[in-house]
């Protein structure tokens, strides 16, 4: 399994300040995932969910991967256990982002089912809510993502959440768990929300395209310049 690029991370530990990785999700063709990753991604994603308009087949999501070079995160929702590792198995994915409000229990048998990472998302509706949902997962997961709360999408808005609603998270996570932000992340506001809820990765997906389905290399490059400003000025 790829790991990302530690070099941006043992610069800024020298300088005492440590800038998040970069996840570019929603990718659904080879020309942005390979550009992707020379801006500087540490994660590229992969929607395999019908409901999104950014769907893509599991064959499709390994040549991402391939393309990039950097560890694919596989997004899925509402799959059983067995299939979700199948699927995983298949697209040679680094990591498994469950999307569908899994519980702990599915949330282990699919980190035990290969040699990936296992992030949640949850959705960021309340301080309240948040802290249920964290205390239910408890230790099981390796990586929690905040996105925002929508009655009809489980991602991919294209709008923030109220950070201080997300403010006090890390203290709520097990040791060790990454934490990781969507949300309509943009280059003009990714500084903000790195500043406020001090992500290990951010993710962006909508806030980077040129259109639907189809990203813009300028912007992706924009984005990455301003998280590593965000991390003291490495960029």
């Amino acid at each position: 399994m790829l790991e990302p690029s530690p070099s941006l991370r043992e610069r800024a530990s020298a300088s005492g300040s440590v800038p998040p990785a970069v996840k570019i999700c929603g990718l659904t063709r080879l020309e942005d995932a390979r550009e992707s990753a020379r801006a500087g991604a540490h994660y590229v994603g992969a929607v395999h969910v019908p409901s999104s308009p950014r769907y893509v087949e599991v064959e499709l999501a390994r040549e991402l991967g391939r393309e990039a070079g950097v560890p694919l995160v596989l997004v899925v929702a509402g799959l059983e256990a067995g299939e979700v590792i199948r699927k995983a198995q298949e697209a040679e994915a680094g990591v498994v982002q469950l999307h569908g409000g899994e519980g702990p229990e599915l949330v282990r048998i699919v980190r035990e089912g290969g040699p990936w990472k296992v992030w949640v998302a949850v959705s960021v509706r309340g301080p309240a809510r948040l802290r249920e949902r964290l205390q239910e997962l408890g230790p099981e997961v390796d990586g929690v993502l905040l996105d925002t709360w929508d009655r009809e999408r489980l991602g991919g808005t294209g709008r923030t959440f109220a950070w201080d609603a997300g403010a006090r998270v890390r203290e709520m996570l097990p040791q060790g768990t990454l934490l990781a932000v969507a949300g309509g992340l943009r280059p003009g506001n990714v500084r903000a929300a790195t500043e406020a809820l001090r992500p290990d990765v951010v993710d962006v997906s909508s806030g980077v395209e040129a259109e639907p389905r189809r990203k813009d290399v300028e912007k992706i490059r924009s984005f990455v310049r301003e998280v590593r400003r965000s991390g003291g000025g490495l960029g």
